[in-house]
């Protein structure tokens, strides 16, 4: 892609910029609440728009697409030592006996087990490692602290019920530092409910019950 763009009114944490940003792609966003202005930090502030002026959010595009923009060693390099400290770190307190190395040149190195030979359940533990490595780096970058989650449709179907209950359990990890809600329709974790301390029942958009125990 040549540009990323993000017209949102609100977000919760666009992990697309910074997902953008890892592959050198610029990046306009309107300054929406909250995670665009936490993200787009110094001289990449300058890619932000106020919401609703698409007058401005054209302009911006155009500039962006008409500007060579070099990103990855000017805004991560010094994130990077960051990135393989806090992920190995949770890889450890989620029982994953694996090392986890952004290299420099944004290779990635998995050792001692290839990434091809893991279960999708320790896949998806490397994937939550992840993302609670980039929010503890916008935290750190920001001052700001993140108290509430959400992850709608986290779950994918690719697991089976090990893997499920595997993923579950490496939630359970973090939900005793954040407040996590996970929305899902997946009828394996309904069943796994001792797992979180609420349940959420939702239908055409509706909460029809919440069990708190």
């Amino acid at each position: 892609a040549k540009l990323t763009v993000l017209s949102s009114d609100r977000e919760g944490l666009p992990t697309v910029l910074i997902e953008s940003l890892i592959l050198n792609t610029p990046v306009v966003s309107t300054n929406c609440p909250t995670g665009p202005s936490e993200i787009l930090t110094d001289e990449l502030s300058k890619w932000l728009v106020p919401v609703g002026d698409s007058k401005t959010l054209a302009q911006k595009i155009d500039e962006a697409l008409n500007s060579k923009i070099e990103i990855k060693e000017k805004y991560f390099g010094n994130i990077i030592p960051l990135f393989n400290k806090f992920i190995n770190h949770y890889l450890e307190e989620l029982n994953l006996n694996i090392k986890f190395q952004f290299k420099n040149n944004f290779d990635i190195n998995i050792s001692p087990i290839p990434f091809e030979s893991l279960s999708n359940g320790q896949k998806m533990r490397i994937t939550i490692a992840i993302l609670f490595t980039l929010l503890k780096i916008i935290e750190l970058k920001s001052g700001t602290q993140f108290n509430i989650l959400f992850l709608d449709e986290f779950i994918n179907g690719s697991l089976d019920i090990n893997g499920v209950e595997d993923t579950l359990n490496a939630l359970k990890y973090f939900a005793n530092k954040k407040e996590i809600i996970l929305i899902t329709h997946n009828n394996d974790i309904k069943q796994m409910d001792e797992i979180f301390a609420r349940m959420f029942e939702v239908k055409n958009g509706k909460i029809l019950k919440i069990d708190i125990k």
